[in-house]
């Protein structure tokens, strides 16, 4: 039964992270797939990376042979396991992989899980999902992980998707240009990070290659300010 704004008892519990309540409430007979505000108590504990009430509610999900919702696209936007790559929950992406979750599904814009986690520096969800098989070449519609690693300066999440990418004999896709406008070096030469850029170089990233505009990564970093850079691309 929900109160009058929509939230039902087992909703309020996974959102709370209140295991024992949400196993007690299973136990009872709750509705787990019961909407609030669109929204399921699966996917709400899996945006606030409570992770043992994740694993309760996915026993549930197979107990009532509804295996296939753990994938389901909430509020046509993503699933639990990109809200939980999204936010960095490690442990939250461990148990939905456990039970057959899509690793490579993307949101409603067309990013994946391993793309919003690069891009926010999530560093050890980044590894268990390249650990698990996920497919680096299909991240985006824009964009590459590597490329948003680049330009956010995460520093060890690049090193995961380099290490990945010599893993996979895709060392190339280093100096893949993005949108038509520059490589990962560039950006992350623009950005002045200078971690990134010495990581990228040693991994064979063309320093040489331009920008739409005919600019070179050592151009933009010193026209930024970024001198202490031009010691890795200035050889």
């Amino acid at each position: 039964q929900p109160i009058e704004s929509g939230e039902t008892p087992i909703f309020i519990a996974a959102q709370n992270g209140h295991a024992e309540v949400v196993e007690e409430l299973i136990k009872a007979g709750a509705n787990i797939h019961k909407l609030s505000y669109g929204v399921t108590p699966l996917f709400m504990a899996a945006q606030n990376g409570h992770s043992h009430t994740v694993k309760l509610l996915l026993n549930a999900y197979v107990k009532n042979n509804a295996k296939f919702k753990i994938n389901e696209i909430i509020c046509d936007i993503c699933t639990p396991l990109f809200v939980a790559a999204q936010n960095g929950h490690t442990e939250v992406i461990e148990e939905l992989i456990k039970f057959g979750a899509n690793i490579d599904k993307p949101s409603n814009n067309g990013d994946t899980p391993l793309f919003v986690a690069a891009q926010n520096g999530h560093a050890k969800v980044v590894d268990v999902l390249v650990k698990a098989g996920v497919k680096f070449d299909n991240s985006s519609s824009t964009s590459t992980p590597l490329f948003m690693a680049a330009q956010n300066g995460h520093t060890d999440v690049v090193k995961i998707l380099l290490d990945l990418y010599v893993k996979l004999d895709a060392n190339p896709k280093i100096d893949e240009t993005i949108g038509e406008v520059c490589t990962p070096l560039f950006i992350a030469a623009q950005n002045g990070h200078i971690k990134t850029v010495k990581l990228l170089v040693e991994a064979g990233a063309n320093i040489n290659k331009t920008a739409f505009n005919g600019a070179t990564p050592l151009f933009i970093a010193l026209q930024n300010g970024h001198t202490e850079i031009q010691g890795i691309l200035g050889r």
